[in-house]
């Protein structure tokens, strides 16, 4: 019996000897993770492939046939095996697939309906069932069987430090013979001379030929696996995969993406054994800048520079810093008497106000003002008076102090308002914008309007 089938014999004319034997493969492979164990044989320039309780059907010839879509299996287009034939016999292979109850032989010949070239299926009955189906395949030369072997994972022994996994997208292959190598499901699907490693990805998309559909993919899945693999081992990978980022290697452009912190910690700590306390720019001009705040710089590139951001000071940090710092302190007698009086003020205000809440429990609760309760702060005791290098900066709370710039105590409102605030900070211990210094700062100014009110200060 001669089966029929419309594929011309020129289509997919790129395919050869190798993209044959890999539908092959792949198919045995997918039988095998279904629980048909696969079998492999090569001598006399033959190549046996099967798998014990496989059964291929007629209807597994169908273009668009396939029982593997949605299986997280190798093939799943439904037209791999078909074209892979045509691919061998095209090529001069002689070919053999022993089903359970039948020998198939793909050939090419000239088709009456079509009149044209197209594949066909010549197919026999045997008169016992066999336990499986295999292909039988030749000539397979040594050579070409040693490659087919090389693109393939799983006729691979792997040792420990030639892949770290990630359970999800896939493996780095550390072994040098593996370098510049993409895999996909552990079949090679082509070579990458921008990337240092080799990679088994687990879930990126493929075209019909087996190529990768997007350089992106590529990059996302690879950072992925590599933020895995230095979690996994750090030792191993730490130092290699901070090169890696400094030198600018694609596959590590969207490190920063994945791991959460681990990944990062461990760049910044290799970049600080490097380079001590330097900040990472983005050019000479702000590195230029940075001198002149007296820090070291290292001019580094985007993904580096995106890893490290949280991880250690950046230009704009130090920008902000280098805002808040004091060019003057000033003593008691270096103010003026009008300065003195409105910052007096402003503190007895503030100290009478919180010392009444803090004494009475019953008064925080009725006013909404428990931030003040049992809060023993004296505004003078822990004030400064500067001058900022940054003139648009009024107030600061650092280390337990705050610095209230000079300029402010021009006027005794403008005063209190930037006193309140900064207080606050000492009250809540939290941070501008924080739902802590938000709440102290009103029941601050809760304690000065109640005390403005019930004892007449102004």
């Amino acid at each position: 019996m001669m089966i029929e089938l419309s594929i011309h014999r020129d289509y997919v004319p790129t395919w050869g000897a190798w993209e044959g034997l890999r539908e092959v493969f792949q198919n045995a492979l997918d039988e095998h993770d279904r629980g048909r164990p696969i079998k492999v044989k090569h001598k006399d320039d033959q190549l046996i492939v099967g798998n014990e309780g496989a059964e291929l059907r007629a209807e597994h010839l169908l273009i668009g046939m396939s029982d593997k879509a949605g299986t997280g299996l190798r093939g799943r287009h439904g037209e791999g095996l078909d074209v892979g034939l045509l691919a061998l016999v095209r090529a001069g292979f002689a070919v053999e697939i022993r089903t359970p109850t039948e020998n198939w032989t793909p050939l090419i010949k000239r088709s009456e309906k079509y009149d044209a070239d197209v594949l066909y299926i010549k197919t026999t009955k045997v008169k016992q069932r066999r336990g499986g189906t295999e292909f039988r395949i030749s000539p397979v030369t040594e050579e070409l069987y040693a490659q087919v072997k090389s693109r393939f994972l799983d006729l691979q022994a792997l040792g420990p430090d030639d892949a770290v996994e990630d359970s999800y997208y896939g493996a780095v292959l550390l072994n040098p013979a593996h370098m510049g190598m993409i895999f996909v499901k552990g079949i090679y699907v082509q070579s990458d001379p921008e990337i240092v490693y080799g990679y088994n990805f687990l879930n990126v998309g493929l075209d019909r030929d087996r190529r990768i559909v997007s350089d992106f993919n590529l990059k996302w899945a690879s950072s992925a696996i590599l933020a895995s693999a230095m979690a996994a081992r750090p030792e191993l990978l730490e130092d290699r995969i901070y090169r890696m980022v400094c030198d600018g290697r694609k596959e590590v452009e969207n490190l920063h993406c994945f791991g959460g912190d681990t990944p990062k910690k461990a760049i910044a700590r290799q970049f600080a054994a490097e380079h001590g306390d330097a900040v990472p720019v983005a050019s000479i001009g702000d590195s230029q800048e940075m001198s002149s705040f007296g820090r070291k710089s290292v001019v580094a590139n985007q993904e580096l520079r995106k890893i490290l951001e949280n991880e250690m000071d950046t230009p704009q940090k130090v920008r902000d810093a280098a805002r808040k710092m004091t060019t003057r302190t000033y003593a008691w007698d270096e103010l003026s008497e009008e300065e003195r009086f409105i910052l007096e003020r402003a503190a007895k205000t503030i100290d009478t106000a919180i010392a009444m809440f803090a004494q009475n429990i019953e008064l925080c609760k009725a006013m909404g003002a428990m931030d003040l309760h049992r809060v023993d702060v004296k505004v003078l005791d822990i004030a400064q008076v500067v001058d900022f290098r940054e003139n648009t900066y009024l107030g600061l709370y650092k280390d337990g102090k705050i610095l209230i710039s000079k300029a402010v105590l021009e006027n005794y409102f403008g005063a209190l308002r930037i006193v309140i605030h900064e207080i606050a900070h000492v009250v809540s211990n939290g941070a501008d914008g924080s739902l802590g210094h938000a709440s102290a700062l009103q029941a601050i100014w809760v304690a000065v309007y109640f005390l403005k009110h019930r004892e007449g200060v102004e």
